[in-house]
């Protein structure tokens, strides 16, 4: 129809629609394949959640009722994918991946697309009756985006957060034990290396000699009679003196 080359897999049903209609075929259950050739104008395909859309290329679509599933895969060129009842949000597949929209998982976007394994390409294909030459090229186009390198690998370990060594700390430099070093790091975190800041912390060091305190303790020494001691007695003495006895 059209120019449209179209396979039903089994136990599918779909409908064509008039021309009047924005869409071209209604898929209640199953899968069809669907082959748009350049020049052959737009090609929509409607499920009851879904619409998949491209203009020239090959797909898949397939729709689970008992899941409310549709799934888009691209084998040739690129299509989108959009929710029905939200087309704001396309959802672009191209050669060789899949998107889903999924109404029970809550979804109301399409997921993100992803590269389709050889192993599922083939069981949807064998469903078909295409020729063995279309058959290798969808293939060869999986393969080829199985393969697609991106601009940096990604794998778990990157993934996690990398916990930094002591040593790259910038806010804790490691200290070594030599007591310059030490004193110069305690300098420049609370004055910012600067040399009036160290005069401040260490003034014996700016006015070239060590401060000392000294301290003389005096002990007394045992049968040792000191200078006050002596006038004491004598002013005892000369008081005792002078008091006389009573008659």
């Amino acid at each position: 129809r059209d120019g449209y080359k179209i396979n039903l897999g089994q136990w599918s049903f779909i409908q064509f629609l008039s021309e009047k209609e924005n869409d071209t075929v209604t898929l209640y259950r199953g899968m069809i394949l669907s082959q748009v050739p350049n020049g052959s104008g737009h090609f929509s395909v409607i499920t009851s959640n879904a619409r998949a859309y491209f203009k020239r290329g090959t797909a898949i679509v397939l729709y689970s009722q008992k899941n409310e599933e549709t799934e888009l895969v691209t084998l040739e060129n690129s299509a989108t994918l959009e929710n029905r009842f939200q087309s704001g949000r396309k959802i672009l597949a191209k050669e060789g991946e899949i998107t889903v929209l999924n109404f029970k998982a809550k979804r109301v976007v399409p997921s993100l697309p992803q590269a389709v394994t050889l192993l599922a390409a083939k069981e949807k294909l064998n469903e078909f009756n295409i020729n063995e030459d279309d058959q290798y090229s969808y293939l060869q186009n999986i393969l080829k985006r199985q393969k697609r390198k991106f601009a940096s690998h990604l794998s778990p370990k990157t993934l996690n957060r990398k916990i930094a060594s002591p040593e790259h700390y910038l806010r804790h430099p490691t200290l070594s034990e030599d007591e310059s070093t030490l004193i110069h790091e305690m300098v420049r975190k609370n004055v910012a290396g600067d040399t009036l800041g160290e005069k401040m912390l260490f003034p014996e060091k700016a006015a070239k000699r060590a401060a000392s305190i000294r301290v003389n303790i005096e002990e007394v020494k045992e049968g040792f009679i000191g200078k006050d001691e002596i006038a004491e007695r004598k002013r005892l003495i000369e008081e005792l003196s002078q008091i006389r006895p009573d008659e």
